[in-house]
């Protein structure tokens, strides 16, 4: 049974406009890789996880955009998200959905709730 306390992912400053940062957390003794991105002053973080195969959606740290910026791709077969929404609009895994984790900004920080 998952605790679903707040942690800490961030300095909400360690993340600029149209970028993302890799996230490492440990629960139970399991790492998790997640992802956050800013888009228009607004924070998403996701599971760093395709639905199509479940590999990692970057192949470099922090790479997680296409390069226009305007969405998430899956650097293993080019799938295409929305950025708010974690929705597929192409690829192998068209109308699924990225894991979206919810967010919280306290004391300029980003907190995660992992459910």
């Amino acid at each position: 049974m998952s605790s679903n306390k707040l942690t800490k992912a961030c300095n909400i400053d360690e993340i600029m406009e149209n970028e993302c940062v890799d996230i490492k957390i440990t629960e139970n003794k399991k790492q998790k890789s997640l992802f956050a991105v800013k888009k228009n002053g607004s924070f998403y973080v996701y599971l760093n996880s395709c639905p199509h195969i479940g590999t990692p959606l970057n192949l470099i740290p922090n790479k997680f955009l296409s390069h226009n910026d305007n969405h998430i791709i899956c650097s293993t077969h080019g799938a295409l998200f929305e950025i708010e929404t974690g929705f597929c609009i192409s690829g192998p895994c068209i109308n699924k959905n990225l894991a979206q984790i919810p967010t919280t900004i306290k004391n300029n920080a980003l907190f995660i709730k992992i459910p």
